[in-house]
């Protein structure tokens, strides 16, 4: 089996290797291929998890690149790890907020919402050369919902308008009241 890991200079990718590496027997582990567009974190992660894998005994094979087409070619699994814009963006995305007095956070909130309309794009054309390269069959993770549907065809394209147009009402009720449940915790909250 391959496993693909598209953003692999991240912090979190030894302890991925070191999992993906313990269970390579029940997993039938091969072929682990890391891509980051990162060449320096590409490097360095990569350089561990090759000593990594030596030391656990790994007999598989283990790729470093920064070509995606090489690493989703015939992948089996697409792990999907991506920070668009790096710790920057994040940064920008946790403080810019704070200046309207409302919770700077990377996953929810304006940061989340900045960091999804960075990220969405990125993915969305990762998962369609993961389609056109990747094993058939393969699974994308991270992008994987589109694998659990029924006898009948899923609309993606439809399903997603449909959840934009309804999370674009919940971000605006979110932003417009927002100040006021900060304050309703704060002054509730208990302290001690």
């Amino acid at each position: 089996m391959k496993v693909a890991v598209i953003g692999a200079g991240s912090t979190y990718t030894p302890e991925l290797v070191s999992g993906l590496s313990r269970e390579r027997d029940s997993l039938e582990l091969d072929e682990l291929v890391l891509h980051d567009i990162d060449a320096e974190r590409r490097d360095v992660v990569g350089g561990l998890a090759g000593r990594m894998l030596e030391r656990q005994g790994y007999g598989g094979k283990l790729e470093v690149t920064g070509e995606l087409d090489r690493a989703l070619e015939g992948a089996d699994f697409v792990l999907v790890q991506i920070r668009v814009g790096g710790q920057a963006a994040r940064l920008k995305d946790e403080t810019i907020p704070l200046a309207c007095s409302c919770i700077g956070q990377e996953t929810t909130g304006a940061g989340g919402f900045a960091k999804a309309m960075r990220t969405v794009p990125v993915v969305l054309e990762i998962a369609a050369r993961a389609r056109a390269l990747a094993a058939p069959g393969h699974w994308t993770l991270s992008v994987g919902l589109s694998h659990f549907r029924t006898v009948h065809q899923v609309q993606w394209n439809l399903t997603m308008a449909a959840t934009l147009l309804f999370m674009a009402l919940v971000i605006a009720l979110f932003f417009a009241a927002q100040r006021e449940f900060v304050e309703g915790v704060t002054l509730t909250g208990v302290k001690g």
